[in-house]
């Protein structure tokens, strides 16, 4: 009873769902192929339970983190970078021998060994763009084990390398998306991150572009 419940409220925390207008820094490392279904609206299979319940374990983290060093959290980007829509929200700024970015990440125990000495790429990427928008040269990415407690934090720096490089990216989705394009898979079938998309069961059928598409509505209709 008490499963169905708690699986019943947080469900309703996810079930509004619209169709995708800006880029976000965690789409820098994302399949191009779901990012043009996003900005195209096609209805997916959405998350599952076990994800949403996932992300609310990472979110109450994050919150703990963020009180207990008492920074500015949650800072909303909402800008156009090197001509791209962003949206975001920094998850803390905190003053640490200059202003830094810090970045909080829950990881599982078997996810720690593949951080210890180097973060995601993902991450560094993310933390890349907060950097650059809000024109600060100092970011920390800080790993929670949310089995054991342990944590990890690495050290970035800003990287034109890494911005040119989500540069490109971004610029490669929208001329996708501009001549309605459908991008290939950037992973390979069998990889974690195509076996959790919420567009795996439809990935295989979508080749070619399409308008009788079933959509999301936009983001200027009410649901």
């Amino acid at each position: 009873m008490l499963k169905e419940m708690i699986e019943e409220k947080i469900s309703e925390r996810y079930k509004e769902r619209r169709q995708k207008k800006n880029f976000y820094p965690t789409d820098s490392d994302k399949c191009p192929k779901r990012l043009f279904l996003e900005f195209k609206g096609v209805v997916g299979d959405g998350l599952t339970i076990n994800n949403m319940k996932t992300f609310e374990i990472g979110n109450y983290t994050h919150r703990y983190l963020q009180e207990l060093l008492g920074g500015i959290s949650e800072f909303r980007i909402d800008t156009t970078w090197r001509g791209h829509k962003l949206t975001g929200y920094a998850d803390d700024l905190i003053v640490l021998d200059g202003l830094t970015v810090v970045d909080y990440k829950t990881v599982s125990t078997f996810g720690v060994k593949h951080i210890i000495k180097r973060p995601k790429e993902e991450h560094i990427k993310q933390i890349n763009l907060y950097m650059d928008v809000l024109k600060i040269q100092r970011g920390i990415l800080l790993y929670w084990d949310k089995n054991d407690g342990t944590m990890i934090e690495h050290e970035v720096r800003l990287d034109k390398n890494v911005l040119d490089e989500i540069d490109r990216f971004f610029s490669f989705v929208e001329e996708s998306l501009k001549t309605n394009t459908v991008p290939d898979n950037m992973y390979k079938l069998g990889n974690y991150k195509c076996k959790y998309c919420p567009y795996k069961s439809v990935c295989k059928k979508i080749k070619v572009w399409k308008d009788e598409m079933p959509i999301l509505p936009d983001d200027n209709e009410k649901v």
